[in-house]
């Protein structure tokens, strides 16, 4: 649902694959519908790389939407890069192999964006992730959850904005 965290655990996931699953090879794309609506999961990203330790990110290059992430202690010699872009144009997400990708509010893409990077992400068994609210019976439903019902390989998990932690109590009432 609105405001459940839904980018949060995305992100979270994202970093997951980099520093816990040595997801290879080291290159990941976060996708928004457009490139107004990207700017909000790049704030969401520069925030959670923070940690007590410092930040993760070891470079920021900002003119190609993209973060150097810093090698993680059983990896120290591969360094993960991270790139933000937009599905306006499903045409510019071809070519480049990538171990994952996240796409933020997935049923605000065209189908085409979907289909494209399946094939990004098949030389490396990659993975596919999507937040987003439901729209009705689009192409999300019937390629991805319907999917979920009886194939391993998907999943779906639901969340409620009252389950987001983050949101003070009184402002989802």
């Amino acid at each position: 649902g609105i405001r459940s965290g839904k980018t949060i655990a995305g992100i979270s996931e994202c970093i997951k694959q980099i520093y816990k699953y040595h997801s290879r090879p080291p290159l990941g794309w976060i996708i928004s519908p457009t490139y107004p609506m990207s700017l909000i999961p790049e704030r969401i990203f520069r925030q959670m790389a923070v940690t007590n330790n410092g930040s993760l990110i070891m470079t920021e290059r900002k003119g190609e939407r993209a973060f150097l992430m810093r090698p993680s202690v059983k990896d120290p010699d591969s360094i993960f890069r991270v790139e933000f872009k937009s599905a306006e144009d499903a045409d510019r997400l071809r070519g480049a192999s990538i171990s994952w990708v996240l796409l933020d509010e997935g049923a605000m893409m065209k189908e085409e964006v979907f289909t494209v990077l399946q094939g990004r992400v098949m030389d490396n068994a990659g993975l596919i992730m999507i937040t987003t609210s439901p729209q009705g019976e689009n192409w999300l439903y019937h390629r991805v959850a319907k999917r979920a019902l009886d194939d391993s390989r998907y999943a779906i998990i639901k969340c409620r904005m009252d389950e987001n932690f983050h949101l003070p109590p009184d402002e989802v009432k």
